[in-house]
């Protein structure tokens, strides 16, 4: 399997009040550290993209052999870091999309999306009948991802194309830090 998870991490945390990357969850790490440390455990690849003056965060990923770059118009919205990430990974035969804010996510669940996607084409994981991240495109999806721009994403394709569901049992999928107060409300994280 040869899927890569592209995680997003170079919004500019307005509503926070601070960059929310570092802010630190009652585990003692912080919401980026606790994200890319739950990718690496479900084993699969992962390149996160930062935005312009990102370089100390970069570091602290590189010291932790994780790829890594710098999307230079991510200020304009997520879809332009989608479509870097995708470029900067065209060799996957997939990519899980996934947001830095998003710790609190199984595993599992970006395994289980992975080995999802070598059936279908694009893969949605839901919890209590609502959808979540990561999603997951294949390779078949390429080219309509790297034309993605502004803040719309991928959200075009799942309108346009068939959307395999897959049931999980894993709140974190819905959960993510856009305020402090999120911090403590947060599921448990398994």
């Amino acid at each position: 399997m040869n899927t890569t998870v592209l995680l997003l991490a170079a919004g500019s945390s307005r509503r926070f009040g601070g960059d929310k990357r570092l802010a630190r969850l009652p585990c003692g790490s912080s919401v980026l550290q606790r994200t890319v440390a739950t990718i690496r455990q479900s084993g699969l690849s992962c390149f996160v993209v930062l935005a312009d003056g990102d370089e100390a965060i970069g570091a602290q990923l590189t010291a932790q052999q994780i790829h890594w770059d710098m999307c230079p118009d991510a200020h304009l919205g997520m879809g332009h870091s989608l479509a870097f990430g995708v470029q900067a990974c065209r060799q996957a035969s997939g990519w899980l999309i996934a947001l830095a804010d998003m710790p609190y996510i199984h595993a599992s669940t970006y395994l289980h999306v992975a080995q999802q996607l070598q059936q279908h084409n694009i893969v949605v994981p839901m919890y209590q009948h609502q959808r979540g991240h990561p999603v997951g495109f294949s390779q078949r999806h390429a080219k309509a991802l790297l034309q993605c721009h502004g803040d719309q994403g991928a959200r075009h394709l799942m309108q346009q194309y068939a959307v395999h569901y897959l049931p999980t049992d894993d709140a974190g999928i819905l959960t993510d830090i856009d305020r402090p107060t999120d911090i403590m409300s947060a599921p448990i994280k398994r």
